[in-house]
């Protein structure tokens, strides 16, 4: 199936990535407690997006997930939680493969 990006994904209500998403890791957040989701910021040839990685996402890929990773999702879901305000929602079962630097 073709690709998608990060700017078709860009909607006025939740949206399901329906083909596969590559993706750059920008950058990534995690607070000190394990089970907390990790925030990132994603980026495409289409621009950037916020995301939200599920702490599960993390553990099953152990030192994959860092800036400058390549991800490949399907399935995950964007929120859109105001006209310019859009966050990827990534977790294990949407996260096919995370290829680090």
């Amino acid at each position: 199936s073709a690709a998608c990006s990060l700017s078709s994904l860009k909607g006025a209500k939740p949206v399901v990535v329906p083909n596969t998403l590559l993706v750059l890791v920008r950058s990534i957040s995690r607070d000190s407690v394990p089970a907390e989701a990790a925030g990132i910021l994603l980026a495409d040839e289409s621009g950037e997006m916020n995301g939200s990685l599920h702490p599960s996402a993390l553990s099953d890929n152990p030192g994959a997930i860092v800036p400058g990773s390549a991800l490949a999702i399907k399935g995950a879901v964007v929120l859109s939680l105001a006209a310019h305000s859009h966050v990827l929602i990534v977790g294990s079962a949407s996260l096919l493969y995370a290829v680090p630097p």
